[in-house]
């Protein structure tokens, strides 16, 4: 196989890895792997989350150089390989057009949370289970909630592994504005949360009542909650997506459609009311969706916002009387939290020369992020207190990824279309509208998945 195609336009970081491989050879005997290397492809921005560094000073950057270091005693060398391309698109072409020409571009692959799975169907992965799969010992390194999402039919193509941390930092939460909760006589709620009591209800009651102009310049300036767009997670948290796994595990459209019918109904009556900042961008500053959001938290605007873990730590910077909850359950019956990640998935892409060594060295990666990575990338978080730390770890035990979300955006995007107001016609309509296309979809993910796949 050609392993040096002009076409590629790649560039490797991390030459420091290849002197340290070469002196832990020599002081450590013959590692695992003899010398083998772990080429990854990424693209554009996501390469820097590979980032390392050694400054001591106990960073995420610090922990993930310690990891690469554990795997050079393996004898395993990562390289990066970075595409150079912004968007996901490039990436994608680039791998199918290596696997049309047998080009063994890479052994591991970085892949977009809706890009992954349309590859996966057009067969540009390895199914994982084949090549030994993950095991109970491991599963804990790849989110046991999104493992269960991503395998269907005791097959999988995509992972969400901890040898990175985008996952746990495109994980969602709700930030909570400590000192504006007791100034309104409110508890936080943290203890209720780790008791699995927190739901969307309890969230909507502590907004009431909330809105105040607090200069008296006769324009709201505080309110309950800011939000930017609908967000679609509250179809993964709340447990009212619309498609299920049938009795045979096979994902199939659900046929009662109540729960997630109510939740819009709340979510529509919750979001056009007096307590509740929600627009698309700042028409002032001029500010994109996301900073948008986190600038009125910041700024002492909100009693809650959702946020990503990833920009909790500017926040938290900002605003030192904050606290983080996980997104909250339908109702206290409901049997876990679900924190849903927009995460980039990891692939064994079928033109990785050995797809074995590829999951195998991937598994021991996770392990090793799961115990240096994670805990460094929480102690960004709010922990001043037992209870602190307890809700930042409930948020990353409970990540997942939604199967609809990621795998059929008809009915996994859902809200941006009827919040936003795309749709006006209401959920039942949108229903009839799109279920044949949501169908046909689910057929071809049940071909691939499936006996026959």
């Amino acid at each position: 196989m050609n392993r040096s195609s002009p076409r590629r336009g790649l560039y490797i970081l991390f030459p420091i890895l290849a002197a340290c491989c070469c002196m832990l050879f020599c002081s450590c005997g013959k590692p695992a792997y003899d010398g083998r290397t772990l080429r990854v492809l990424t693209y554009g921005r996501y390469a820097e989350m590979y980032t390392a560094d050694e400054t001591g000073g106990g960073t995420v950057r610090d922990a993930l150089y310690a990891v690469y270091l554990a795997l050079a005693e393996d004898g395993i060398t990562v390289r990066i390989l970075n595409t150079g391309a912004q968007g996901y698109k490039s990436q994608t072409s680039l791998l199918a057009d290596a696997v049309s020409a047998g080009d063994d571009l890479c052994d591991l692959t970085l892949e977009h949370a809706t890009a992954g799975p349309a590859s996966a169907l057009n067969g540009l992965f390895c199914e994982i289970n084949a090549l030994g799969g993950i095991g109970e010992k491991d599963a804990p390194h790849f989110s046991p909630q999104a493992l269960h999402e991503l395998t269907i039919n005791g097959r999988c193509y995509l992972l969400s592994p901890a040898s990175h941390w985008y996952g746990l930092g495109a994980t969602k939460a709700i930030a909570v504005n400590r000192a504006a909760l007791a100034d309104r006589g409110m508890e936080f709620p943290g203890q209720e949360a780790l008791d699995g009591a927190w739901t969307l209800e309890k969230l909507i009651t502590l907004t009431r009542g909330t809105a105040e102009d607090t200069d008296g310049d006769g324009v709201c300036d505080f309110y309950g909650y800011a939000s930017y767009a609908p967000q679609n997670f509250w179809l993964c948290c709340c447990g009212a997506e619309l498609i299920e796994r049938a009795a045979d595990g096979m994902p199939a459209l659900k046929s009662d459609t109540r729960r997630t019918a109510d939740l819009i109904d709340r979510l529509r009556e919750w979001y056009a009311g007096e307590n509740i900042l929600y627009a698309k961008t700042d028409p002032l500053t001029g500010l994109s969706r996301t900073d948008w959001q986190d600038a009125q938290f910041a700024d002492g605007h909100a009693l809650f916002s959702p946020c990503d873990i990833d920009t909790a730590a500017s926040l938290f910077a900002s605003r030192t009387d904050c606290s983080l909850l996980p997104l909250p359950k339908y109702e206290e019956s409901q049997e876990d939290y679900h924190s849903f990640s927009s995460e980039l998935f990891t692939a064994v892409p079928i033109c990785a020369p050995d797809p074995a060594f590829s999951l195998d060295a991937l598994k021991r990666w996770a392990a090793l992020g799961y115990e240096k990575i994670y805990p460094a990338y929480l102690g960004t978080m709010p922990q001043r207190d037992g209870t602190e730390q307890a809700l930042c770890r409930l948020i990353a035990d409970t990540r997942t990824v939604s199967f609809p979300y990621t795998h059929e955006p008809t009915f996994g995007h859902l809200l941006t279309n009827l919040i936003d107001g795309t749709s006006l016609s209401g959920f039942a309509a949108y229903y009839a509208a799109n279920r044949g296309a949501a169908q046909a979809r689910l057929d071809r993910i049940c071909a691939v998945f499936g006996d026959a796949g």
